[in-house]
């Protein structure tokens, strides 16, 4: 099976760290999110991603290669990340030739969330999560261990938008 994951953005909210990045690189107890994604991808049994790349490509394109820990790495690379996620979608449709998950960018999910949605029958299986976050909640993320308050990501009610 194949995974869709869109990792174009510049992650403006998250500046300074994503200044020299992508956001899905920034590290969170020392490992990428994007790297934290893969495992649950793999775990769940992903033998192919297939990432939308933008700001900063060359960073992630460097970083896992053409095959991460046997888990088989195509790029595409578009130039109006600014545009959104259905440009970037788009860009990625060319590479997904049979039933596959789609990601955005900076999800974590456990392995066993994404192993429920793929044994899950019908054309289109999506997984939605709505929780209301009533305190400020935060990690240490980045090399130098920036500390980051997810509230003041929040919309108007209070789900965290990343």
């Amino acid at each position: 099976m194949n995974a869709l994951i869109l990792a174009a953005g510049d992650g403006t909210r998250f500046h300074p760290l994503t200044k020299d990045k992508p956001k899905v690189m920034i590290k969170i107890w020392g490992v990428p999110i994007l790297e934290r994604l893969l495992y649950s991808l793999k775990e769940a049994g992903i033998k192919r991603a297939v990432i939308v790349v933008g700001y900063k490509a060359d960073v992630i394109i460097d970083y896992f290669g053409s095959q991460w820990r046997g888990v088989e790495m195509v790029y595409r690379i578009v130039d109006k990340y600014e545009d959104g996620i259905l440009t970037s979608a788009v860009m990625g449709e060319d590479a997904i030739n049979e039933r596959f998950v789609f990601v955005c960018r900076d999800t974590i999910l456990e392995p066993e969330t994404i192993k429920r949605a793929i044994e899950m029958q019908g054309d289109l299986v999506v997984g939605v999560r709505n929780e209301r976050i009533d305190e400020s909640v935060g990690a240490l993320v980045g090399e130098d261990e920036y500390e980051v308050d997810f509230s003041r990501l929040s919309s108007s009610n209070n789900r965290v938008l990343m």
